[in-house]
């Protein structure tokens, strides 16, 4: 029978030495390519271009016809998209990333 205390303490002990997988690494590069730009005017395009392409999408989904399902998916999608970037930059300007 094995002992659990042993068995979770051997199985921490392995976590703990393994490496970040590529999806990880990548993330935490990108999170820092955005910190050291975040007082930049570029940064502040970005984030004005994202912030018009949500305000633009809002707007087209005001205009599309209810049962045009495919373009009601579509526009949802690039406002989700907007929203959720233009939230991700503005957490890394409060520092909360």
């Amino acid at each position: 029978m094995t002992d659990i205390y042993s068995y979770q303490k051997k199985r921490k002990e392995d976590f703990k030495k393994s490496e970040k997988t590529t999806a990880e690494q990548l993330f935490l590069d990108n999170i820092g390519h955005i910190e050291t730009i975040k007082e930049t005017k570029g940064f502040k395009m970005i984030k004005s271009y994202w912030v018009s392409e949500g305000n633009k999408s809002l707007q087209q989904l005001s205009s599309i016809d209810i049962n045009d399902t495919a373009n009601l998916a579509k526009t949802t999608a690039k406002l989700e998209l907007a929203t959720n970037f233009v939230n991700y930059l503005n957490a890394h300007e409060k520092g909360l990333s």
